[in-house]
């Protein structure tokens, strides 16, 4: 089974990958500035979505904001981002290339919540809260706002 570029291979009734090199891709050495940008013109969005109540749209943005800005630091760092679409190697790819940074534990913590939110919120059938669209506005802020403290500088 193929997705996004990655070849799956299903074992014992669960996907396993062929190879964490599939789960990677190279970027630019300006890449960063990219995936910076992104996130902080989400995160506007997403703050104006709030202050018209559309909490939706708050829900439906945070992922991707919070994406966006951990594939900054590990672009910054690394050189590399997470296939799209392989959320989960995000998390891994900024624990691993940013290891040294100060608190990349919570930053990583911020964004496992997101991704683990981001199906009910874009695709539930549920109406999404207030509450958890707010919680998810925190989350992405709190991430974004370690990533621009990495980024400053050299």
């Amino acid at each position: 089974m193929s997705k996004g570029g990655d070849v799956m291979v299903r074992k014992a009734g669960r996907r396993t990958r062929r190879s964490d090199a599939a789960r990677i891709r190279a970027v630019g050495s300006d890449a960063w500035r990219n995936y910076l940008r992104r996130a902080q013109q989400t995160l506007r969005a997403m703050q104006r979505s709030a202050a018209d109540g559309d909490w939706a749209a708050v829900a439906a943005i945070a992922p991707t904001c919070a994406i966006a800005a951990a594939d900054a630091v590990v672009a910054r760092v690394a050189g590399v981002v997470a296939r799209d679409g392989d959320h989960a190697a995000a998390v891994e790819l900024l624990l691993a290339h940013g290891s040294e940074l100060e608190g990349v534990r919570r930053a990583a913590q911020h964004l496992r919540r997101l991704l683990e939110r981001k199906t009910v919120a874009q695709y539930g059938e549920g109406p999404v809260t207030a509450s958890m669209a707010r919680d998810m506005l925190t989350h992405a802020e709190r991430l974004l706002a370690w990533a621009e403290r990495q980024l400053k500088g050299p």
